[in-house]
């Protein structure tokens, strides 16, 4: 099921809906390492690293 904003979201560039959802993964990202950071090392090292490669493909594009 699609969110009732989906209508909205397709009409915008395709560049723009990708950000979007870039940006919301990173929001996700975010949580995830802040909560790995209280668990052992290599959790936290994975969700950091994955959570950098986002915010370089949100910039980059």
């Amino acid at each position: 099921m699609l969110p009732p904003s989906a209508p909205n979201v397709l009409k915008q560039p395709p560049n723009s809906v990708l950000k979007a959802i870039l940006s919301s993964t990173n929001t996700v990202l975010f949580r995830t390492t802040t909560i790995a950071s209280a668990k052992p090392r290599s959790t936290k090292l994975k969700s950091t690293s994955f959570s950098s490669m986002a915010i370089y493909t949100l910039k980059t594009s």
